[in-house]
């Protein structure tokens, strides 16, 4: 298993942006920077999305406020035969421990479906 290093939110935003789109037909199931760069863009809108709905709700104050926002998170990348593993997990919150918070996903090589997301409790 490859670990890359933990990548901070507000780095892997400016990554996400400038990635362009895979290539339809002949794409490859590498494990190259533009196919981890995808994974991430997967799971990361997925993520994103799933904070809004149930997170950005009423007052964002103290821990859940620290919680609702995605700069708050890191986001550590496995690289498996076919599949990656993306784990977003909460940074060190200046009020105390968090514990819980965050999720790892399971984003499929070539398709960059998500197979499951387990979220931490």
């Amino acid at each position: 298993m490859n670990r890359l290093s933990c990548l901070g939110a507000s780095a892997f935003v400016v990554l996400l942006f400038c990635i362009t789109s895979p290539a339809k037909g002949g794409q490859s199931c590498s494990s190259g920077s533009e196919d981890i760069a995808m994974a991430l863009r997967t799971a990361y809108e997925h993520f994103d999305k799933e904070l809004s709905t149930s997170m950005r709700v009423g007052p964002q104050i103290g821990l859940k406020g620290f919680l609702a926002r995605m700069e708050n998170y890191q986001v550590r990348i496995s690289v498996e035969t076919d599949q990656y593993i993306l784990s977003f997990t909460p940074s060190k919150y200046p009020g105390g421990t968090v514990k819980g918070g965050g999720a790892e996903y399971v984003v499929k090589k070539c398709t960059y479906e998500i197979e499951s997301v387990r979220p931490y409790m």
